[in-house]
């Protein structure tokens, strides 16, 4: 199993995210064989919809998406446009499971990009989050790409080992932080959203890395022998 580990920095706390995908025995060109047969460029970003108990959460995805199409290669309707449009007319992206003629011919897009935050659970230590991304084609309105990934993270006391020849105050200082940090991990993560967020976001991220790369991109048709990972990513936050 090969593994990939990547450092996260936010204000507080310090999170450390590991992606251990598995080997996988499909191609982005066999998984998804639409995406490549139709090769949509210009996209639209729905509106994300959440489904789980945190607000703002839907709202919190929105750049994520954006940049990550983008950096793929694809032409995406800027979110403001698109998100000022759909509160013009009083839709969400629940209104748009049907037809996307409106969609194709308000902003000349191929294809529409649908996200579904389905939860975001707190457990006594721990968070965990499910993700569905899908692409519907704004022609055919079939379904050419469609991930769900689940991300679990937990909280981990870190140890501090103060300098023991070193009576400063700031010494005393990391020792008492220490003996209080475990206590309040889970409220001070919860209280800091942007904290709790950062699952769905990193989420939408790890969905879209196999996503086809458009033609904006210098992999555009050279992608398709790549493999599709498995949908599974684990988080520590530690204090």
């Amino acid at each position: 199993m090969k593994k990939i580990f990547m450092a996260i920095s936010v204000a507080l706390p310090l999170i450390f995210l590991s992606i251990s995908p598995e080997a996988s025995a499909q191609t982005r060109s066999s998984q998804y064989p639409k995406m490549y047969s139709e090769a949509p460029q210009v996209l639209v970003v729905m509106p994300p919809t959440n489904a789980s108990a945190e607000s703002g959460a839907d709202n919190a995805v929105y750049g994520t998406i954006f940049r990550c199409l983008t950096e793929k290669g694809y032409t995406v309707i800027p979110t403001p446009m698109s998100s000022d449009y759909f509160r013009s007319v009083g839709k969400t992206a629940s209104d748009y499971q049907g037809s996307l003629d409106e969609i194709r011919e308000k902003f000349g897009a191929d294809a529409c990009v649908f996200t579904e935050i389905q939860s975001l659970e707190w457990g006594l230590k721990t968070l965990s989050s499910k993700v569905r991304m899908y692409i519907r084609s704004a022609k055919t309105g079939e379904i050419l790409y469609d991930r769900t990934v689940d991300v679990e993270a937990e909280a981990t006391k870190r140890t501090y080992t103060p300098n023991t020849k070193s009576k400063s105050l700031l010494g005393s200082i990391i020792g008492m932080v220490a003996k209080d940090a475990y206590r309040t991990t889970r409220a001070a993560i919860k209280n800091d959203n942007s904290s709790v967020n950062l699952a769905s976001r990193e989420a939408v991220q790890y969905i879209l890395e196999d996503l086809r790369c458009g033609k904006n991109s210098t992999l555009y048709g050279k992608d398709g022998s790549k493999e599709v990972r498995e949908q599974t990513m684990s988080r520590e936050i530690m204090y």
